[in-house]
């Protein structure tokens, strides 16, 4: 099984300063915001589904970070948690079968009030999405739900993420693949070293080259 991320739930993951968003049911801040997409990224590891990053949401994660974007390239394309997939021709065959379903319903951006760039660019993710199987996207993005919604793929923003049960916001970490390398297992204060808990506070961004808080890819990962 697969899902998909778009900027707006990968953003989080790679700069934890990004404030949380409003959400919209309460009008303030989202609570344990990390928490949250710390302990998402955690269960859908345990339930081996692979996170999927399209590339129109990788271009515009890249857009949005400037200088730092490429070390964030290379954080997601080393993590063993992250896919990236591109639009290839079968998602241009859906991308087309889409659009042309809409020009035939008599608008061709499908009741979207955005502009058509943004609908093409919505379109391109959830026909990714649907050549990949993918049951669900997570996004903040109301547009890219609506329209994924009608296509059959359920949307989840991050305010309707659940939190951490309490024996894991203490025990919780993101836990790097090892390399299928010989030698000693790793000392326990590494290993501490290496946790981070979903209760701790969000940790100050580090450099592009070194600021995954991702699961590293192990040697033999596809």
């Amino acid at each position: 099984m697969a899902v998909v991320f778009d900027t707006t739930m990968l953003l989080p993951l790679l700069d934890p300063k990004l404030p949380p968003p409003i959400d919209p049911a309460t009008s303030a801040p989202v609570t344990d915001y990390q928490a949250r997409l710390s302990f998402l990224v955690a269960d859908l590891q345990r339930r081996q589904e692979k996170i999927i990053i399209p590339t129109p949401a990788l271009a515009e994660l890249l857009v949005r970070t400037g200088s730092a974007g490429p070390g964030y390239l290379t954080t997601i394309s080393r993590s063993a948690a992250f896919r990236i997939e591109p639009f290839c021709e079968r998602a241009a065959i859906e991308h087309a079968m889409m659009t042309a379903a809409a020009v035939a319903a008599g608008d061709k951006k499908a009741g979207s009030t955005e502009s058509a760039v943004k609908v093409k660019f919505d379109r391109q993710i959830v026909a990714i999405a649907r050549v990949h199987n993918a049951a669900r996207i997570y996004s903040d993005d109301e547009k890219l739900g609506k329209f994924a919604l009608a296509h059959g793929i359920l949307v989840t923003p991050c305010w309707s993420l659940p939190l951490p049960p309490q024996s894991a916001q203490t025990s919780f970490q993101f836990a790097p693949s090892q390399p299928a390398a010989s030698g000693p297992p790793p000392s326990p204060a590494s290993t501490t070293a290496g946790a981070m808990t979903a209760a701790s506070p969000p940790p100050s961004a580090p450099e592009p080259s070194s600021n995954s808080q991702l699961p590293a890819k192990s040697d033999d990962a596809t």
